[in-house]
């Protein structure tokens, strides 16, 4: 296997001690990306290994505006803009903006910044999916950071691929408060997705009967 390859592969499974070797044989690993252009800090973050992403980010000399997104670093990011405005609305490789990572992992402070320096929250990813920032903060979780872009205006009824809507996620993972926001926000609980499901029939097939009713009152 590829030196790289090894790399990336101890990237995903968190084998710190691998990554360590790797990189002590050769430094210049640090700079290494999947075969999609996924940098290795990025990779550590999507796969949920923290402790490998912030022995990389110690090692990182430098940090593109979405790797500084994703773990929580404003103080980079803010330095980012500042050299390049132009990165408040680009695009990773994979289609995201800054806002869309940070509403996906949760980085309010960031999220709160970016929102304050002028960038758009009503932006669809430039992949497949169309995702659009507060659906990613939905679908992984992040209500805080969902209730942020709810009162700074992002629209509830933003449609991605399949026909999902914001509200078809906050009732996918079956949070109450989340739904109770998107239906004071306006969201339309008769919505449907691209194969005919409404809110309350994904809440029901995922068994959270509690927002079923929330969505059926």
């Amino acid at each position: 296997m590829p030196q790289t390859d090894e790399f990336v592969e101890s990237v995903k499974a968190g084998k710190l001690d691998e990554i360590k070797a790797l990189l002590k044989a050769d430094p210049e690993l640090i700079h290494a990306s999947t075969g999609n252009g996924e940098s290795v800090i990025m990779l550590a973050v999507y796969y949920g290994q923290k402790h490998v992403a912030q022995y990389l980010l110690a090692k990182a000399t430098a940090l593109t505006i979405f790797e500084a997104t994703a773990v929580g670093q404003l103080e980079r990011v803010k330095a980012a803009l500042k050299n390049d405005a132009s990165l408040l609305h680009a695009h990773s490789h994979d289609g995201w903006t800054a806002v869309h990572l940070a509403a996906f992992f949760g980085q309010t402070d960031i999220l709160h910044y970016l929102i304050d320096a002028g960038a758009q929250i009503n932006i669809g990813a430039k992949n497949e999916m169309k995702v659009l920032p507060l659906h990613s903060a939905l679908a992984n979780r992040q209500f805080e950071a969902a209730e942020l872009l709810i009162r700074s205006g992002a629209d509830v009824h933003a449609v991605q691929s399949a026909g999902w809507t914001a509200l078809h996620y906050a009732a996918a993972v079956g949070n109450a408060g989340a739904v109770q926001h998107l239906l004071a926000a306006g969201a339309d609980r008769a919505a449907r997705t691209d194969n005919g499901q409404t809110p309350a029939d994904i809440a029901g097939e995922k068994g959270h009967m509690l927002v079923v009713d929330l969505l059926r009152e």
